[in-house]
């Protein structure tokens, strides 16, 4: 359809394995191109991560520690009890979980449809590169980062 549209613009049009082949080649790519997007809106040397699923334990302590991360986790209290310091990293665990959220539902990545891991690794890699770019250029237009609009797919 696009030959007639476009005439010369694309000799060869990919079919849908080809072009999925080509796309999870690009896998690397995306991910160092989101990652530098990433850089231009960090602040300072904090990264956020999900530490659930299992990944928690003296070893897995000791293990992060051999690549220079250190876990920060709030300890837990009774409603109404914690201290201010620990106020600070439970809304950290909050924008964690918010933006886990977020991959999932918005984003769709619990419905990802892969059939294989790097099918799947390709789909994470550009929603995270789409979800990024949309908090840099909130970033740029002075808007808060998170303000996304809503996507529902259609």
């Amino acid at each position: 359809m696009l030959e007639r549209l476009l005439p010369g613009w694309f000799a060869h049009l990919p079919e849908q394995t080809q072009y999925n082949r080509r796309l999870r080649r690009l896998t690397p790519a995306i991910t160092t191109v989101q990652l530098m997007v990433a850089e231009l809106i960090a602040e300072g040397r904090v990264r956020l991560v999900d530490g659930n699923g299992g990944f928690w334990g003296a070893e897995y302590e000791s293990t992060m520690e051999l690549i220079d991360i250190q876990l920060t986790t709030p300890a837990k209290h009774k409603l109404g009890q914690r201290p201010s310091g620990e106020i600070a990293k439970a809304r950290i665990t909050l924008v964690i979980e918010s933006l886990f959220s977020n991959l999932k539902r918005q984003m769709r990545l619990d419905q990802h449809l892969a059939k294989t891991k790097p099918g799947l690794a390709q789909r994470i890699v550009q929603r995270l590169l789409a979800l990024t770019l949309g908090i840099y250029l909130n970033a740029l237009v002075s808007r808060p980062p998170r303000a996304l609009a809503a996507y529902d797919g259609r």
